[in-house]
């Protein structure tokens, strides 16, 4: 059933003959992190918004390239429901409360929200900013600039997710998705350009970021992994991957070690640990993938440091959580005496030694998601 047109009280434009008292004044709109609205220097707190989707409107149409949008449209998405004419009469009472909420002055109201011909515009004739807007516009800028503060710019912007008060409703929902993803590469690319300029501490603290926003963020974790390993920060000299069976972190740790191969000059070593039954047989295996032989009357441990002393190497163990005291033991006296060796591991839980960072591994599923895979 088509929409039917306009009530004659609709159609005329509301403002008075003659100018508006008064100037209208500049809005400045945020949905990121929540809904705010000043008009000049007077804000309107969420009580103020008597209607719900006089507020809705609102959000619609300033996240709506050009702020204008179709009253079919509006209609469609405020009241998806209701018949045309019951949509119809809704549109017109939250257009009315949304203009009083703005502006408590009829003969300037309608310069907020103006309704032409079966457009309805936000600010055609005062100034408007948008943080969603800003923010986008920033974030298409930094690439181009590949300049540190233009991203940092962008990041700024970003002051939490769109609209958390709407998360349920779906005209939102694309549009929050794709701004957290803006988001994220922004972080991964800063960390980027960090690090080709070898500028590890804020590179570590962009990825830091992407993390602590997005858990599931896969990408991020491996960048930030790969950081620690090439920073030389005693500190994070053990990157130790937890988490429970399944969630991949065997994977995770193998994706890493894949994109540090040539950053040691000694190699990368996998040593995988899931076959041994006993903790005494760790230091074999380790020895044994490195091809460091046993000495007569020396422990093989020792004789391990000897052999590592001048190494820069990653060592990659592998499923350590039933062998976490012998893994903890050999990790230890290794990192003590080998300057530049760095050791990624993953176990079900942390081998608890001072020079380790713990990263919970999510669920695979997360991580799937996160990149949009299968």
């Amino acid at each position: 059933m088509p929409r039917p047109h306009r009530a004659a009280d609709e159609q005329r434009d509301p403002r008075p003959r003659g100018k508006p008292t008064k100037k209208p004044e500049a809005v400045r709109i945020r949905l990121l992190g929540g809904f705010r609205v000043s008009v000049g220097e007077r804000s309107i707190g969420e009580a103020e918004w008597r209607l719900k989707k006089a507020a809705s409107l609102v959000k619609l149409l300033a996240l709506e390239p050009g702020h204008r949008m179709h009253r079919e449209r509006l209609m469609d998405l405020l009241w998806p429901e209701l018949d045309a004419r019951a949509a119809a009469n809704n549109l017109h009472r939250t257009l009315h409360f949304a203009r009083r909420t703005l502006e408590p002055d009829l003969a300037t109201a309608s310069c907020y929200l103006r309704l032409h011909g079966d457009l309805l515009a936000l600010c055609p004739n005062a100034l408007l900013w948008v943080d969603v807007e800003s923010f986008e516009e920033a974030a298409g800028a930094a690439p181009r600039a590949r300049d540190p503060a233009a991203y940092r710019a962008a990041i700024d912007l970003y002051t939490g997710e769109l609209l958390p008060e709407d998360r349920y409703e779906g005209w939102a929902e694309e549009r929050r998705q794709d701004l957290r993803l803006t988001h994220q590469a922004l972080l991964i690319e800063l960390a980027r350009l960090y690090e080709e300029r070898e500028e590890f501490v804020p590179a570590i603290e962009a990825l830091r970021r992407a993390v602590a926003a997005e858990a599931a963020n896969e990408e991020a974790h491996v960048g930030l992994m790969r950081l620690y390993a090439l920073s030389g920060r005693r500190g994070e000299a053990l990157l130790t991957l937890t988490g429970a069976g399944g969630s991949g972190k065997t994977r995770l740790a193998l994706e890493v070690a894949g994109e540090l191969v040539g950053a040691f000059p000694d190699g990368v070593w996998l040593v995988e640990l899931a076959p041994l039954s006993e903790e005494a047989l760790v230091p074999q295996a380790v020895a044994g993938v490195l091809g460091v032989r046993e000495q007569p009357g020396r422990s093989l441990t020792s004789t391990l440091v000897d052999a590592l002393k001048s190494k820069e190497m990653l060592l990659v163990l592998d499923n350590c959580e039933h062998l976490v005291d012998a893994c903890a033991h050999l990790v230890e006296t290794l990192l003590l005496s080998c300057a530049r060796l760095r050791v990624l591991a993953t176990s079900r839980e942390a081998l608890n030694i001072a020079a380790e960072t713990t990263w919970l591994v999510p669920a695979r599923r997360l991580l799937r998601a996160s990149r949009g895979g299968g």
